[in-house]
């Protein structure tokens, strides 16, 4: 399994702080909540997907959004009525006010906890807790591999034996600022589109989630839905 190198972990966690500190400055303005991304028919129709095909192993378990912002991916997890509650865990902590109101504001109040990570890992959440775990337009916004391996690690972790995890990454080349697949860009100054990842086979991620311990992997690579990257490759594998 995957060793951490202890010699680049200060770097990591400069690396973390710089992002936490450009979300918490921009919170503000995910005001939307970013609610443009559910006219994607593929979010829908890839990403959440396996809640529908697996409904009676889901029903009353609980579910997970890594890289949650204001809930919005939390809210739509929700309103399909199967889980007894859905967490969300995310690097900012001026995203709690906000994710809160807007849990309140659907109507879900009480069903949802908010979980503010070190950005390195997912030490905040026990183990074996989640029976689903989502993520999109998250990762790829992790320029550093290393971190991005850790979080995986650490959301096979979370999940229970049989979950699953379904996640969204930029594919291909074409964005003007994406780094390779396997780069520690630690001294990134400045993230999301302007420090990127980008798949350009989507081998890398097979590998890594196999070494990580997952299974029945499978992925999709589709037209990116509004990104500067020209693809997403949609992922689903289980624990």
């Amino acid at each position: 399994l995957f060793i951490l190198n202890r010699n680049t972990m200060s770097d990591r966690y400069k690396y973390a702080s710089m992002q936490k500190g450009e979300y918490n400055e921009n919170s503000h303005f995910m005001i939307n909540n970013h609610k443009e991304h559910n006219d994607n028919p593929d979010y829908w129709n890839i990403l959440l997907k396996p809640i529908d095909d697996n409904k009676g192993v889901l029903q009353n378990t609980l579910a997970l959004d890594f890289g949650c912002g204001h809930g919005r991916n939390v809210i739509n997890m929700l309103n399909k009525n199967i889980f007894s509650g859905v967490d969300g865990v995310d690097i900012c902590d001026n995203h709690l006010g906000f994710f809160y109101d807007r849990i309140k504001e659907t109507g879900h109040e009480g069903k949802s906890r908010y979980y503010v990570n070190n950005g390195v890992d997912l030490s905040i959440l026990e183990s074996e807790t989640y029976s689903f775990v989502l993520s999109t337009i998250a990762l790829q916004h992790i320029c550093v591999y290393e971190t991005r391996f850790s979080l995986l690690s650490d959301i096979h972790r979370v999940l229970k034996p049989g979950g699953i995890l379904s996640f969204q990454m930029g594919f291909g080349e074409g964005h003007p600022s994406a780094h390779a697949y396997h780069a520690n860009i630690y001294e990134a100054h400045g993230t999301n589109s302007q420090n990127d990842v980008k798949v350009i086979d989507p081998q890398y991620i097979v590998d890594d989630l196999r070494r990580i311990g997952f299974n029945e992997i499978q992925y999709e690579i589709k037209n990116s839905f509004s990104d500067r990257h020209n693809q997403w490759i949609y992922v689903q594998c289980k624990k």
